[in-house]
């Protein structure tokens, strides 16, 4: 896997995607519930799947994409998330 994700740049991407969803929703844990916890992690299994049986990269795709719609369903976006960001960073 580690040899794909140098070669692949949508295998990068997915991974990306997949830590960042995951850490918003370990930060949202106890803000949500489970009808919504469920269905993130579920996408976030798909991918890791996907990633691990070396699918295409179309699958994967899709499979990133679906993980996305998911996370902006379920995950309930920060206020003020330019500064937040900024001082995660500092």
């Amino acid at each position: 896997m580690i040899l794909r994700w140098f070669i692949s740049k949508t295998v990068r991407e997915a991974v990306a995607m997949r830590k960042h969803v995951q850490r918003l929703l370990n930060a949202q844990r106890d803000l949500l519930s489970p009808q919504a916890i469920a269905p993130v992690q579920i996408k976030i299994n798909e991918l890791n799947a996907a990633i691990a049986e070396n699918a295409n990269t179309g699958n994967i795709r899709i499979k990133t994409e679906e993980l996305q719609f998911a996370a902006e369903k379920w995950i309930k976006p920060y206020p003020n998330a330019t500064w937040r960001e900024n001082v995660e960073v500092l």
